[in-house]
């Protein structure tokens, strides 16, 4: 069943592809459409500290989840957290598939850069895609994608008090209006680190009052091989629950 998924999905890349004036192929029921390629930048190999910089078999096994027929209903117009996120891989394919918008979190200040050069590039991608398609009129089918990287410190959710409105921002947060900076200079990423949203976070990906609306629609986290160390995994657990 899964051989034959993909060979429909392959038929309909084709079909893409070949198709006069850019028409687009009607697929079977439930089945998820997926255009074009998204590559990413990642390492082969790092230090503990920046694994988030490769990209694991178990990202690779999410992402076949995300693009299952059976789990569609999850993530059509879903809001999606996604944690230890790494190379963004998983983030852009939810989104691909149609979640609203998807949370690309971690914390390690030279993975959430990567993550936010993946993520503008697929969005580059995307628009060069439809623009070759000839979609430049309004499509009843979401294709733009909301991917916002943010900083996400397990272990803050373990500090932080009950009633805190953790991770977003103080109410003032004098980055609640700040531009939503999706690809800004590596430098600027690299400086502090991190925090809890609100404290180190580097400005580009520090959480915004204006996330508020959007986690409270989540319904979905994903984590894709984030359980490796003890202490680590306590946290996240932690900041699941919250």
């Amino acid at each position: 069943q899964q051989q034959q998924q993909q060979q429909q999905q392959q038929q309909a890349r084709r079909d893409l592809a070949n198709g006069e004036k850019g028409a687009r192929p009607q697929l079977g029921a439930g089945i998820v459409e997926v255009c074009g390629v998204i590559e990413v930048c990642h390492a082969l190999a790092t230090p503990l500290r920046s694994v988030g910089l490769q990209v694991w078999k178990s990202a690779l096994l999410t992402c076949d989840w995300l693009l299952s027929p059976s789990h569609a209903h999850l993530i059509q117009d879903a809001s999606i957290v996604d944690l230890g996120a790494g190379c963004g891989l998983t983030s852009l394919v939810a989104a691909a598939a149609g979640a609203r918008t998807v949370f690309c979190t971690d914390h390690e200040p030279s993975v959430l850069a990567n993550a936010s050069i993946n993520v503008q590039q697929a969005i580059t991608t995307r628009q060069h895609e439809e623009h070759s398609a000839g979609r430049s009129a309004p499509q009843p089918a979401r294709t733009a994608l909301d991917v916002r990287v943010r900083d996400l410190d397990w272990f803050a959710a373990v500090e932080v008090a009950a009633d805190d409105e953790w991770p977003l921002p103080p109410t003032m947060d004098s980055f609640d209006d700040g531009v939503d900076g999706v690809r800004e200079d590596a430098t600027d990423a690299t400086e502090g680190n991190g925090g809890n949203g609100g404290g180190g976070a580097s400005a580009p990906f520090r959480w915004r009052r204006s996330d508020a609306a959007e986690l409270q629609r989540c319904k979905l986290l994903l984590a894709a091989d984030c359980c490796y160390d003890d202490n680590a995994t306590d946290a996240l657990l932690v900041c699941v629950d919250r």
